[in-house]
């Protein structure tokens, strides 16, 4: 059986012909071409639901495993009484970067291509690795913290 491959392809119509007559890929030219198309418009041209409800159903199972670890991790190093408040605030920025990174990455993709935001969250996603494996929360305790891990054991 043949491996049938359409690239180039810049227009619904053109998706929806490579489709029907049993293209078994289809491509989108991304770098400087006559064919260029961007990545956004490359998007809008393919209708993967499945794709967004999997990439979805993954993140609703990740967000709330890294909201616990960093509740987690928060009540061991922060007193009590700073932890509800640390908390909103790391809501607070979490929302903000969930508004501009998209936005900002729209422009990038649109303007760079697709390759350079891909890397720059690899390097954060490295870096995030590399500081969690060498936090140590029994070293990172406030003043406060330690004051009231003091009381408890005396009581």
């Amino acid at each position: 059986m043949v491996f049938v491959k359409i690239c180039g392809l810049r227009t619904t119509d053109a998706v929806e012909v490579a489709i029907k007559n049993g293209a078994d890929a289809i491509g989108f030219v991304l770098s400087p071409s006559p064919r260029q198309v961007s990545a956004a418009r490359a998007r809008a041209l393919v209708d993967q639901v499945s794709v967004a409800v999997v990439c979805y159903v993954i993140y609703s199972f990740i967000f709330p495993l890294s909201t616990m670890g960093a509740s987690v991790y928060l009540r061991k190093i922060a007193p009590s009484s700073d932890v509800a408040s640390s908390l909103a605030m790391g809501l607070t920025m979490q929302h903000a970067a969930a508004v501009v990174v998209p936005i900002a990455t729209g422009f990038v993709l649109n303007y760079v291509g697709y390759q350079i935001p891909f890397l720059v969250a690899t390097v954060f996603a490295a870096i995030t690795i590399i500081i969690t494996r060498k936090l140590d929360p029994a070293n990172q305790k406030s003043p406060r913290r330690l004051k009231e891990d003091a009381a408890r054991l005396a009581v």
